[in-house]
């Protein structure tokens, strides 16, 4: 047993007093150092996002394992499906999309959209400044969007970002996010739970023995999770809307966002039309991931 003031045992005072000795005098020790700052990867925003990611994985095994949801059938644009899914009527035009991409490769500006099926700005952006940018600056050629996974709000979030990965192997990527930002709920939900999901699969016409075959795959949550670690890089507020030099987080006001675009123009090289299909398709040999082929002016994010 120690001597609680002294930091020595009894039997030790005992020995040095027959000794004729005195037991060592206890010394007071200083302060310890201050702590350290935690490293990046014990930020809130890199611990949060590691642990939906972590919680992805059982979310998306889940989506394969959930009980059959049978199918609902497609419903026509503009309508609402069996399962209460709604369609909206004026989707993206499907002849500019190539993958998860919008626009030509060669365009002059790129921007990419780091979002989260979940987010509520992120839905006000697809609703409102996307379909506008299509049509000011997409379709003309001068504009290309890549859209990219940065789930941060919960398993719901990656599980959806799956099944949109899902949705684009059967080329129908882009009517599937305009479904999931149509029927989004409040977050976490079980609006975008097994069930949703598939119905929404059903609801644009996917064929659902491919689509939930590609469910399960961990080659999803890899890809999510590390696209998803790479948008932490890019800013701290989902949506992330990058042309490279410039980055805005939030959906602004469109007037707002044609300026940053209008200027940017200003001093891009104009595209080329050479190996680029007027409708703005992605030309033999572009990769399917959305990526700019070498050469092309890009503003994309960097790792």
């Amino acid at each position: 047993m120690k001597d609680r003031t002294s930091g020595f045992s009894r039997s030790s005072r005992r020995g040095a007093a027959q000794a004729g000795g005195r037991a060592p005098r206890t010394t007071k020790t200083s302060a310890p150092p201050p702590a350290a700052k935690p490293p990046f990867w014990k930020s809130p925003i890199v611990l949060l996002t590691g642990g939906v990611l972590v919680v992805a994985v059982v979310a998306i095994g889940l989506l394969q394992l959930a009980p059959g949801s049978g199918h609902s059938g497609p419903a026509a644009p503009g309508s609402t499906s069996a399962a209460g899914i709604f369609v909206p009527a004026d989707g993206t035009p499907e002849n500019i999309a190539f993958g998860r991409s919008l626009g030509r490769p060669d365009a002059p500006i790129h921007l990419v959209v780091w979002s989260d099926f979940q987010c509520p700005a992120c839905k006000a952006f697809a609703d409102t400044n996307e379909p506008q940018l299509i049509r000011d600056y997409v379709i003309p050629g001068k504009l290309r969007i890549d859209y990219r996974d940065l789930v941060i709000i919960g398993p719901e979030s990656s599980a959806a970002a799956a099944a949109a990965r899902c949705a684009d192997q059967q080329s129908q990527f882009w009517p599937y996010h305009d479904v999931l930002f149509a029927n989004q709920l409040p977050e976490n939900s079980g609006g975008l739970g097994p069930k949703r999901l598939k119905d929404m699969a059903d609801a644009i016409g996917l064929d659902r023995v491919k689509f939930d075959a590609c469910l399960p795959s961990n080659d999803l949550f890899n890809q999510i999770q590390a696209e998803s670690q790479q948008g932490q890089g890019r800013g701290n507020a989902t949506p992330i809307l990058d042309f490279g030099t410039v980055v805005i987080e939030g959906s602004p006001p469109y007037d707002s966002l044609k300026q940053t675009v209008d200027g940017l123009l200003a001093v891009a090289p104009s595209a080329s039309a050479t190996g680029a299909s007027p409708s703005g398709a992605s030309p033999s040999g572009a990769s399917p991931s959305g990526a700019s082929p070498s050469g092309a002016a890009s503003a994309s994010a960097s790792p």
